[in-house]
């Protein structure tokens, strides 16, 4: 399956922190797509592949005017995605782009389910994306969907150790966070 619409034109600028990718939809919103090399590096010192390799893999948008239309923008997804797929053209092969589901707001399944959508729409011999669920119990016992995974280049020889250091990582992360 491919995307239907076509994707927005968009900027790209490097910064200390990394780089941003920058466009603006017709709903009036200015999206920011951003690959931060640091954003995970004081969790990944034991992980040494993911920590030099490593890139935070994000976006959001604001409002650039009183007049932002509410809706459903079917060039969003395509938009940031071909992004992505610029990025990892312009990078060594075994760059590997981090994410995690916000859950903040309690919407990390439904983030998770549109991030499942987006790969499944791109062609599987340019990219290949690992995704892990991690439930963490909270005080009440209640336990909390987290999905974190990431996304590289299908050509990266290191998928392998990729895969082995984000399940690491993330049973890290369920020790840190249910110790809390």
């Amino acid at each position: 399956m491919a995307f239907q619409n076509n994707p927005y034109d968009f900027i790209s600028e490097e910064l200390e922190e990394g780089n941003v990718y920058l466009f603006y939809t017709n709903l009036n919103k200015l999206y920011t797509v951003y690959f931060d090399p640091s954003e995970y590096a004081d969790y990944l010192d034991k992980f040494p592949f993911l920590l030099s390799h490593g890139f935070g893999f994000g976006f959001y948008f604001e409002q650039i005017s009183e007049k932002t239309k509410k809706g459903n923008d079917d060039r969003v997804l395509p938009t940031i995605f071909e992004i992505g797929l610029d990025f990892l053209n312009e990078n060594p092969t075994n760059t590997i782009l981090l994410y995690h589901c916000d859950s903040k707001d309690k919407r990390q399944t439904y983030r998770h389910e549109l991030f499942e959508d987006w790969y499944k729409a791109l062609p599987p011999e340019k990219v290949y994306m690992h995704s892990i669920e991690v439930k963490i119990a909270q005080p009440d016992g209640e336990l909390i969907s987290h999905y974190l995974g990431f996304i590289t280049n299908a050509s990266n020889p290191n998928i392998e150790k990729a895969i082995l250091e984000l399940e690491d990582f993330a049973m890290d992360l369920i020790k840190i966070k249910s110790s809390k």
